[in-house]
């Protein structure tokens, strides 16, 4: 399966991404531009993609949940189809979910390789803290 162009971003808002995610049963978190909006408590910018983040064992409860969204590797610039029946590959950390019908990315799907009590800074895993020092609730 052919993945959409990789500026081709009509993402999802948190909200809507709440919404979708309503049947969750692991934790997980909106990241980056959007995350910032949410401290802040109104959106301050356009934003291009949603990123949000789960623990690695729970990315494929997530997928099921996002059933309408193809789901796509990113690595090293290259983005690859993963089968839903497919586990992530372990050297992932990012995976990107695709609404083929519209030809558009909907989420970035960041895995993070703490626990559901420690969260270990991705770029350097010496750097780790409380979960719930690292990530707020709203």
């Amino acid at each position: 399966m052919n993945p959409p162009d990789e500026n081709a971003w009509d993402a999802w808002s948190p909200h809507e991404l709440d919404q979708r995610l309503q049947g969750a049963i692991v934790p997980w978190y909106v990241a980056g531009g959007w995350a910032l909006d949410i401290w802040h408590g109104k959106q301050t910018r356009a934003h291009e993609d949603l990123d949000f983040v789960a623990l690695r064992h729970d990315t494929d409860h997530l997928r099921n949940i996002l059933c309408q969204l193809d789901f796509f590797t990113v690595r090293d610039g290259v983005i690859e189809y993963l089968p839903p029946s497919a586990p992530v590959p372990s050297d992932v950390w990012q995976l990107w979910g695709g609404d083929m019908q519209r030809g558009v990315w909907r989420v970035d799907l960041m895995i993070e390789q703490g626990t559901p009590d420690l969260w270990v800074y991705k770029r350097n895993p010496t750097i780790k803290m409380a979960r719930s020092d690292a990530v707020r609730v709203s």
